[in-house]
């Protein structure tokens, strides 16, 4: 190549874009490769060959955006939760049911606090020792007033007399003499009185509050070993219940707790402390304990207490359980019934208003009422509702004799009384 032709190639190549010499900034360092258009090959891979000459590159400037980590910080949160959650998903915890509470139905109650609920009446529960011919029985009672207990006749003969002793005891073993006051052989109530023993007396109320489910305790006492305690739920408040002799006997509240002998005449204790009933007896069938409801003890209690026995009304008929409710079988002549006009075949609805589904409802509604007590008896007749009034007959009542001899019922009008 003429020595000519290479001074022209030179003077091309030092005119190349960045190399003009009329730049005023010629001292400063050329401008980056990236930010120029061009590049001498002898740049490339400059930097790995020299790391001393590479070129830094450029700052970068960080924006803080407080939104972004916000949700960062929420994504992160979100994720570590799930992760928990599936953890313990894995290991089980959430296979255990959370508790419940049932209402109307069957109520969860530790023993402790049938202990303390039996304790809060075991002041009123007494043992009771009755003696005949040598032979003695026990049971329970249960005060109804400072010097007054009431007990069934499974635990006091209900052939004794008028007067006769039996004893009572209550905490030391030491037994007091009690006196018959009197009885009442439609409930099986009898009322005693221990003038020598002061008694905390229970708070009877709230047996018109149980419902099926219920829970209850069933408290009772012996003479040698104290309270005695059984706890269950309310199985039925209604309907006939059959004692274990056979006898049939309406409006019992019945439950499944167990029952002794020691026990007859003692306490039904709802979750309040209420003295809900006395207990009568055991049942038949799934019924292990029956009692008579605490509204039906005060007020034969009063009547003992006043008059030494109890009247209870009666309404004259004999009626059944029928598909369409309480029929009318037979209407006894001259009887409450015949005089209001009751008729065979009537269908009784009610008794002052108050429902009477079957035959034990209509019971408890006419002997809880006294004899002669005027009712409104409603009945269906030809398909239409009749509302006719009624003074109660008397039903089987008992009474002393003007001595103190044994008990013996006075006049009675009408022998007969809704049956099932």
């Amino acid at each position: 190549m003429a020595a000519g032709e290479r001074r022209e190639r030179v003077g091309r190549i030092s005119e190349m874009p960045g190399t003009d010499d009329d730049d005023d900034e010629a001292t400063r360092p050329p401008p980056h490769p990236m930010d120029r258009t061009w590049i001498h090959p002898s740049e490339l891979f400059a930097a790995q060959r020299s790391p001393e000459n590479a070129v830094p590159p450029p700052p970068v400037t960080h924006r803080r955006g407080w939104r972004r980590d916000a949700l960062l910080a929420l994504t992160a949160g979100t994720v570590g939760a799930m992760a928990t959650i599936s953890v313990l998903g894995i290991v089980g915890a959430f296979d255990r049911e959370p508790p419940r509470t049932a209402a109307g139905a069957v109520n969860e109650t530790s023993p402790t606090d049938a202990a303390q609920i039996a304790s809060q009446v075991a002041p009123g529960i007494a043992a009771v020792i009755t003696t005949t011919a040598g032979v003695e029985r026990r049971g329970s009672g249960v005060a109804v007033s400072d010097h007054q207990v009431m007990t069934t006749s499974a635990v006091v003969d209900a052939n004794s007399p008028v007067g006769a002793e039996v004893e009572v005891c209550i905490s030391n073993r030491a037994r007091h003499r009690a006196t018959v006051v009197g009885r009442d052989p439609v409930t099986g109530l009898v009322l005693l009185s221990i003038p020598t023993l002061r008694f905390d007396p229970a708070r009877m109320s709230g047996s018109d509050r149980l419902r099926a489910g219920d829970w209850i305790v069933a408290v009772g006492r012996t003479d040698t070993s104290g309270p005695w305690v059984s706890s269950g739920v309310v199985t039925a408040t209604g309907g006939w219940t059959d004692d274990p002799a056979g006898t049939r006997h309406a409006g019992l509240i019945n439950t499944n707790a167990e029952l002794v002998d020691n026990a007859r005449g003692g306490a039904l204790v709802d979750r309040a402390g209420n003295v809900v009933g006395i207990l009568a007896g055991a049942g038949s069938g799934p019924t292990r304990t029956a009692a008579v409801p605490s509204a039906i003890v005060v007020d034969v209690a009063q009547q003992l207490e006043r008059q030494g026995w109890v009247s209870h009304g009666a309404l004259g008929v004999r009626a059944d359980d029928t598909s369409g409710g309480v029929e009318v079988a037979e209407v006894a002549a001259g009887s409450s019934a015949a005089e209001a006009g009751l008729r065979v075949g009537d269908r009784i609805t009610a008794i002052d208003g108050i429902r009477t589904p079957d035959t034990a409802a209509l019971v408890v509604e006419v002997r809880r009422r006294s004899a002669g007590q005027r009712v409104t008896v409603t009945v269906v007749r030809d398909g239409h509702a009749r509302h006719l009034p009624a003074v109660l007959d008397r039903a089987e009542s008992v009474g002393p004799d003007a001595g103190s001899g044994p008990f013996t019922p006075p006049a009675t009008t009408q022998l007969v009384v809704a049956t099932p």
